[in-house]
């Protein structure tokens, strides 16, 4: 990792889009990056202020070429939702961007732990069933600690305080994203007037694999570099992924998950309301 002392440079972004996973951060980066004084990184996820990630740039000198030509901008930003759970993520920000904007999206923690398990059962990561999973799975972790939101905001709030960090629900995203996205364009001081013509569309949607057949297509795809589907058409990697590979018709889950969910996240939803100060039945909407 680049050090992260040296402040001189001048294309380093100032706001960063940080979580959680599964809760619309796709959907923001595209959103954002159409403002036409916001540049966003190309490459979402550099993750280079976390701890750990699977594509994580360690490269100082690469990560700020992602913002070589955002200089002038009146907003820089980049988008890593390793960000919100590693504890360190919102000091090394600030050792090096002490004036930046942090922008968090909260998803009801039910369907966000869901939405994660299905992501790896398309992958072909996840062979266990949903209740299983959640407890004996090596992603186990992972599936619960990104839906426990209290502390990660907390961090955020102790290093930048609380008008530094805008907190918005994945549920009034789907709503209303013209909305919310005229919230954050005025939360990052740039014209909300270009909210009006953003193109809202889903990304990144969930989906499961169409048989085993299309579970070995996806594992393979897995072990190939990132670039080597882009010379793919839109249109062909929609028909690959939805209607070969995998289906948005999504089983409910298992009961006996829902159940012991709950009880886990019942009292770090009780301290997330404490810590903002608001109720959130958007967050227990699945409930």
């Amino acid at each position: 990792m680049g050090s992260y002392e040296d402040t001189s440079a001048s294309a380093w972004p100032d706001f960063f889009i940080v979580g959680a996973p599964r809760a619309g951060t796709t959907s923001l980066w595209k959103y954002i990056g159409q403002h036409p004084d916001v540049w966003m990184s190309a490459v979402k996820e550099p993750h280079y202020f976390a701890s750990t990630g699977r594509w994580r740039i360690t490269s100082k000198r690469k990560y700020l070429q992602l913002f070589s030509n955002g200089v002038g901008f009146g907003a820089v930003g980049e988008a890593s939702t390793t960000y919100l759970r590693d504890e360190g993520a919102p000091w090394r920000i600030r050792q090096q961007v002490p004036h930046a904007r942090i922008i968090v999206s909260l998803r009801d923690p039910l369907e966000r732990t869901y939405s994660s398990f299905l992501m790896r059962v398309r992958d072909g990561a996840e062979q266990l069933g949903y209740y299983d999973a959640l407890q004996r799975s090596p992603f186990s972790e992972a599936y619960i600690g990104a839906s426990l939101y209290s502390q990660s905001i907390k961090r955020y709030f102790d290093a930048f305080g609380r008008g530094r960090v805008h907190v918005l629900m994945f549920e009034d995203l789907i709503h209303d994203p013209e909305e919310e996205v005229r919230k954050i364009f005025a939360f990052l001081g740039v014209d909300t007037r270009p909210a009006e013509s953003i193109e809202f569309t889903t990304h990144n949607p969930g989906y499961i694999p169409r048989g085993k057949g299309a579970s070995a297509i996806i594992r393979l795809r897995r072990r190939l570099p990132v670039r080597s589907l882009r010379f793919l058409p839109a249109p062909v990697k929609r028909v690959l992924r939805y209607r070969v590979l995998g289906s948005l018709d999504v089983p409910p889950p298992d009961p006996r998950a829902k159940e012991l969910l709950i009880r886990i996240f019942g009292p770090d939803l009780a301290a997330l309301e404490a810590l903002l100060g608001r109720s959130l039945p958007q967050l227990r909407k699945g409930w």
